[in-house]
């Protein structure tokens, strides 16, 4: 069967784009009209490929705009149309009427105006809406995208002359990076970060520098750490910290070395050993503290003070065993003698002969007498008197205490050992020194019996003092010293030994005391000794471990922030790729819509063809559709409705234009 090609359809398809023209001009060959006339010359056209024409119409760029998309513009525009239009035509007619007209038999011709409807051509004015992109877009692929004058290097163009830039990406057309504090799209959020870190310029996570850590790199690393991301461990001994970006090691007190593993030098001490030690005689100060250790022999803060009295040796822990009012060396502990003893422990008196310092020197006593070994004096013997005894104490026939007795019988030896008793008998005794003196048995007696504790007190001091004069009475019968020069030294004697004793005491007393402290002392420091040795090692155990999980701490956290980095870098994609999907989405379901009204016109074009054709009479008897269609045209035709969107929204439509096809 076939059927007339209006004219207005090989208009519409010689309009189309250029791929499409390549598969109408076998096509347009056929139908190549010649006039002006409303209609082609005839040809054979079956139901199959006026069908496709009809699709072939609907793939136009105009058609497959979506009007309600804001970048597309409508408009009315105006088209003639020619029609087919009725009118009433006038025209003369002629009738007649009875008359007297005898030649026409009575019959009179009459002329009328009269009308008949006729037709004829005429041109209507038509409106339609027609779709296009708005100025400042451009056709693509069926859509009306938006027109940059330049390229978006990295972004998309949003709208005219505008680009939307990725993130980390600035400038008009999207090829700048962001500065470095600045981030995320079009550089337009302000980076957090401190301390000369630079921000991600996708994300806007710091990148921190060497030595800095946390969200914004505003902490340091911790003492034991440094480097980047803090996760280098410092090599510094002695407490040192290290620097938190090279990991210098900065040296406590007292310390120095690369790695603060050697203690200050002699005569330094403090922080980076830059002060001086202030020790004096030979101490030496803590590297640390500058606290001095001072030499045997010297105490005090800066080892200025010799040892106390009675003390020598390192600390001033050693006592002195020098007697007899010797002193002791406070460094080596030996003795220095006083005047007129001599020995390692200063217990010798001088030997006969000799007095003074060391026994220098050498007595000049006269008459027999013995020189006093301390300061020389001489002790003379009984009848002589004066500094060297060189003078006799008595004048001729006079003897006593006093001299003031008269021998009755003839004059007394002078240098006799016998003396008169003061009867003026001759008598014969032995003479007794000072030490023999005080040596007495009823002297000695009365001391022990002064010592009681049951005695009343007057009988006491009554004895006290009778043992006072008999001292006093012994010195001054058995001496030949003076009687006021005798009594004063003996005093003094007295009391220096009765100090000495009580100072042997104490000192007994005070040593028993000082070694049952010092043993105390050494449990209690060998016990702290011991317990700080546990904590120590306790404490270095426990110190490995939390640098172990300081260290594993920080590669979990670098791990963390490295996955949300790229989480977040995927929820952008994702999101970017959602929003390409709805477009995409509602491009389709436009061009859905559009075919689907392009469909029915097309159904309702088929209906309204006319049941039969004008045969083949008068067309080109050589273009057959059949031919045509069968395989090239139809495969071409599939391939430009795929690349227009359109095969997947006419894949159930019947495509077969063979001849069976045709028939069926």
């Amino acid at each position: 069967m076939n059927y007339w090609l209006p004219l207005r359809w090989c208009r519409v398809l010689e309009g189309k784009r250029p791929q499409t023209k390549r598969l109408l001009n076998p096509i347009m060959a056929c139908f190549r009209s010649e006039g002006r006339g409303t209609r082609m010359r005839p040809g054979p056209v079956s139901p199959g490929s006026l069908l496709w024409l009809s699709l072939l119409a609907t793939v136009s760029p105009v058609a497959l705009l979506n009007p309600e998309d804001p970048n597309v513009c409508s408009h009315w525009e105006s088209y003639a149309v020619t029609v087919q239009e009725s009118y009433a035509h006038p025209f003369d007619q002629v009738y007649y009427t009875r008359c007297t007209d005898i030649l026409n038999w009575f019959k009179c011709t009459r002329h009328r105006i009269s009308y008949k409807t006729a037709y004829r051509r005429g041109v209507r004015t038509m409106y339609r809406r027609r779709s296009q992109c708005c100025p400042g877009f451009f056709e693509s692929a069926d859509l009306c995208v938006p027109l940059c004058t330049e390229e978006c290097v990295h972004g998309r163009c949003v709208s005219p002359d505008s680009c939307q830039c990725e993130p980390g990406w600035g400038g008009p057309d999207c090829s700048s990076g962001c500065d470095s504090d600045f981030w995320g799209p079009h550089c337009s959020n302000r980076c957090q970060c401190r301390n000369g870190a630079k921000c991600n310029p996708i994300t806007g996570a710091c990148v921190c520098t060497d030595g800095y850590q946390g969200w914004r790199c505003e902490e340091l690393c911790d003492p034991s750490f440094y480097g980047k991301d803090c996760l280098l461990e410092c090599q510094c001994l002695h407490g040192a910290t290290c620097h938190h970006q090279t990991g210098e090691c900065l040296c406590a007190p007292g310390y120095t070395g690369a790695f603060c593993e050697e203690p200050c030098p002699p005569g330094k001490h403090g922080s980076q050993c830059e002060q001086r030690c202030p020790c004096q005689n030979g101490g030496s100060c803590h590297h640390v503290s500058g606290e001095c250790s001072c030499p045997a022999g010297w105490v005090g803060p800066v080892c200025a003070q010799p040892c106390p009295f009675g003390s020598f040796g390192l600390n001033c822990s050693q006592e002195c065993t020098c007697r007899n009012g010797g002193l002791c060396d406070h460094i080596s502990g030996q003795c220095q003698c006083t005047a007129g003893y001599v020995g390692e422990r200063c217990q010798d008196e001088c030997p006969v002969g000799t007095y003074g310092p060391q026994c220098a020197h050498k007595c000049d006593c006269q008459n027999g007498a013995k020189c006093y070994h301390i300061n020389g004096a001489c002790l003379c013997n009984e009848g002589f008197k004066g500094p060297s005894c060189q003078d006799r104490f008595c004048p001729a026939g006079l003897f006593g205490l006093l001299c003031d007795k008269y021998c009755p019988y003839r004059p007394c030896a002078a240098h006799s050992s016998r003396v008169l008793t003061e009867t003026g008998s001759l008598s014969h005794r032995r003479r007794l020194t000072i030490q023999d003196a005080l040596n007495h048995p009823w002297i000695k007696s009365n001391e022990h019996k002064d010592e009681g504790k049951t005695q009343e007190p007057q009988k006491r001091e009554k004895r006290q003092l009778k043992t006072k004069r008999l001292r006093e009475y012994t010195i001054k019968s058995h001496s030949s010293m003076p009687p006021n020069h005798t009594y004063a030294d003996f005093e003094r004697f007295a009391q220096v030994v009765e100090d000495i004793e009580q100072m042997e005491a104490s000192f007994l007393s005070l040593a028993a005391a000082h070694d049952s402290l010092q043993q105390d002392l050494d449990a209690v420091v060998s016990a702290y000794n011991e317990k700080e040795a546990r904590c120590r090692e306790e404490s270095e155990g426990v110190r490995h471990e939390l640098s172990q999980i300081r260290y594993d701490f920080r590669k979990v956290e670098a791990l963390k922030r490295s996955l949300q980095d790229d989480v977040q870098a995927l929820s952008g994609r994702l999101s970017a790729a959602a929003q390409r999907y709805r477009q995409r989405q509602s491009l389709l379901d436009a061009l859905q819509a559009e075919l689907g009204r392009e469909l029915r016109w097309v159904q309702e074009a088929v209906a309204a063809l006319p049941a039969g054709g004008g045969g083949g009479g008068g067309g080109f008897s050589t273009c057959s559709f059949s031919t045509v269609f069968n395989h090239d045209v139809n495969e071409a035709l599939k391939e430009l409705l795929s690349r227009s969107r359109g095969g997947e929204l006419v894949s159930g439509i019947n495509l077969d234009l063979t001849e069976a096809g045709q028939q069926r």
